[in-house]
């Protein structure tokens, strides 16, 4: 009997909680509330800019309508970035760059939204900001078997003289090579049949600047900031590369 009776109690402890989250998510906003204004965005940054007081916020761009891009400025001078989602509730900054060098922004780990964001310091007089997706050429024999992956090079040139700021969508031709190559690897990894562990060709996205000339240029004041982030804003560095080691380089 007082086993039945305990089973009974856990039974309701649980019907109870399933009934309260079903509340909980029915009263849940189906949308998400406007945006935070820029000054309560300011006084977010503040709070964990390591010394640096934001000042200005340049422009607020809605990705979609859980993600929002924000540059700044800040009051010593630096060109910063920050990073803006729908978090239930409320409205959350996930992080901050002090500096405005390229980063790749994806949403909640879906590889098919992902943005190119940057915020160039106008001190470091770059004309135009050139990406590249490049995949290695890789040949392999295995076992009597032959592998052969020829290399890939897809570039984009954006102009940022009129505006120094963006978040740009990853082309999806791009999404699709690094898909592709991570459907491999994730292959390769379940299964040695043929001997092709850790054999896939390198899939990696880089970026390099061009003065208002055209000429090759390092944007110094752009790069190397400090950062913070909440642990859920997923931001992936981006390598700067020299043209000389692109195939075919061109200027923009």
């Amino acid at each position: 009997m007082h086993s039945r009776k305990k089973q009974w109690t856990i039974a309701g402890i649980v019907l109870l909680a399933v009934i309260f989250s079903c509340i909980w998510f029915i009263w849940l906003p189906s949308h998400p509330s406007p945006i935070p204004s820029r000054q309560a965005m300011l006084e977010e940054i503040r709070k964990h800019s390591f010394g640096v007081e934001a000042q200005e916020i340049v422009d607020v761009i809605s990705l979609d309508d859980r993600h929002v891009y924000v540059p700044y400025i800040s009051k010593e001078g630096s060109y910063g970035q920050s990073f803006w989602r729908w978090d239930r509730t409320q409205w959350v900054m996930g992080g901050i760059l002090e500096k405005g060098e390229p980063y790749i922004w994806e949403f909640n780990g879906e590889p098919s939204k992902q943005y190119i964001v940057y915020h160039v310091d106008p001190q470091d007089e770059v004309g135009v900001l050139k990406y590249h997706l490049l995949r290695g050429v890789h040949y392999q024999i295995s076992d009597g078997s032959q592998r052969y992956t020829p290399s890939v090079q897809m570039s984009i040139s954006v102009p940022v003289e009129e505006r120094r700021y963006g978040a740009i969508p990853v082309p999806d031709d791009w999404i699709r090579l690094m898909e592709e190559e991570a459907r491999v690897n994730r292959r390769e990894r379940s299964s040695d049949n043929f001997g092709w562990m850790a054999s896939s060709a390198l899939v990696r996205i880089v970026w390099h600047a061009y003065d208002r000339k055209g000429k090759e240029t390092f944007a110094e004041h752009s790069v190397n900031g400090s950062s913070y982030r909440n642990g859920e804003l997923a931001l992936q560095f981006i390598s700067i590369i020299n043209e000389s080691e692109l195939e075919n380089a061109r200027n923009p």
